[in-house]
């Protein structure tokens, strides 16, 4: 099977800009490559002082046990309004690999007390083949899935 070139997107529900923490996991459940990652406002976001976000890696689906913090962040500069409808996002410099049984989670890192507003977080992924038998279980983009043939 030839590697799928379309880039796809993935968008989660809205969240709430006022607060640190995770606003959403996705998940797959084929190996994919994380080009980019970003936020469509769905309700004024005046992120007053600043506001950052990344985007993680969890080994586990739901488990912070191995989580890997994101080494890129989109950051939104002081007294920054986006629009209802108008997005920004960040081009990772070297695309996140996520395999069936991983997540990648959308933090929000920094957050001043006038930061206000809802997004909804997205990613722009691509498909991976199917890798089954390598040697190294990094590349083993299979390791956590078993296929059922009876």
């Amino acid at each position: 099977m030839s590697a799928d070139l379309q880039i796809k997107q993935e968008v989660l529900a809205s969240a709430d800009v006022s607060a640190v923490g995770d606003k959403g996991e996705f998940v797959f459940s084929v190996p994919v490559e994380i080009l980019r990652f970003g936020l469509i406002v769905s309700t004024l976001l005046n992120v007053g002082g600043g506001v950052a976000f990344t985007i993680d890696t969890r080994v586990d689906i739901g488990s912070d046990s191995g989580r890997v913090a994101g080494t890129e962040d989109l950051t939104l500069g002081l007294d920054v309004d986006v629009a209802v409808g108008d997005g920004v996002y960040r081009d990772l410099a070297t695309p996140l690999i996520i395999r069936p049984g991983e997540s990648a989670v959308f933090e929000e890192i920094t957050e001043v007390d006038t930061a206000v507003g809802n997004f909804r977080p997205f990613v722009h992924y691509r498909s991976l083949n199917f890798q089954s038998g390598s040697s190294a279980a990094a590349d083993d983009k299979l390791l956590h899935m078993t296929k059922i043939t009876s």
